[in-house]
């Protein structure tokens, strides 16, 4: 499952013109320079680490997610922002408003932590009898060797630039896998989410053309000449109908179109659609 959802955002990406899939590549060289940044410091300071490990193991597993979801959010960001700035992209109804919703950073402290939890991860699923054969005070030892050839590139921008882009995708994919794994207040069913307040703010007023158009909302017609609102994919709606619906959920009613959202779990969900819908329509293609 993590091979197809790699395979398929690495789909997505094909389908970006050449400058802005070199846009999205120093996006991710940037964001990849600055976690290495901090696992580096995390290895080779021995009291960081142990402060760090302590850290984690503190954690609930709740915190752990919230945690998670916080590094997952900002890199489906960076990976889904070029589909917004695609106009070929808009006539598959996947383009979202340009939107960056105030989700708090995270600590040093707490990022280190994350990064840590998912260090120790990568080297359960690689070498399974490592951690168990171990004591925690050799943990370090033991990730600064799993480390090194990541490290190592490092050196190399020309190189970096061009390999750190899967990698890049594979943590966020397990990152969503970890979050998707914990369980939502719905008992598993998705949960309804108010759009953007920001994104709701900038919807446009459009005039309704001759003949008029129906309200999805109240079934009502709109009257030509009369101003209404336009979402993203092109369904307009009286103003009066809609921004009680959005207030309450973020899809179009007409096509179910998902407009951004300040809510974590609702936007990791929106963006993650983002990326598999380009990547179904690539295959397609």
């Amino acid at each position: 499952m993590a091979d197809e959802s790699t395979s398929t955002i690495l789909s997505a990406l094909s389908t970006l013109p050449h400058p802005l899939l070199s846009s999205l590549l120093d996006s991710v060289v940037s964001d990849t320079r600055h976690r290495h940044s901090r696992i580096s410091s995390l290895l080779s300071s021995p009291p960081l680490f142990s402060l760090t490990l302590l850290r984690l193991l503190s954690l609930s597993l709740p915190d752990k997610s919230r945690l998670s979801s916080l590094l997952l959010v900002s890199s489906l960001h960076c990976l889904t922002l070029p589909f917004a700035r695609d106009g070929n992209a808009h006539e598959h109804c996947i383009v979202e408003l340009p939107h960056c919703p105030h989700f708090p950073r995270m600590m040093p402290g707490d990022e280190d932590a994350v990064l840590l939890l998912f260090l120790l991860c990568d080297l359960q699923h690689r070498r399974p009898q490592a951690l168990q054969e171990a004591s925690p005070s050799d943990w370090q030892r033991i990730l600064k060797d799993l480390c090194y050839d990541t490290m190592v590139s490092l050196c190399g921008v020309s190189s970096l630039r061009g390999s750190a882009l899967v990698p890049y995708i594979e943590t966020a994919v397990r990152c969503h896998q970890f979050v998707s794994s914990m369980p939502c207040p719905a008992q598993g069913e998705e949960e309804e989410v108010a759009a953007s307040a920001s994104t709701v703010k900038r919807l446009p007023w459009v005039e309704v053309g001759e003949g008029g158009r129906e309200c999805t909302v109240c079934c009502e017609e709109m009257k030509g000449g009369r101003q209404a609102c336009e979402l993203p994919c092109g369904h307009m709606f009286h103003w009066t109908c809609i921004m009680p619906w959005l207030s309450k959920r973020n899809t179009c009613p007409s096509c179910r179109h998902e407009l951004p959202t300040d809510d974590i779990s609702g936007e990791i969900r929106r963006l993650w659609n983002v990326l598999m819908r380009r990547g179904q329509l690539a295959h397609v293609a």
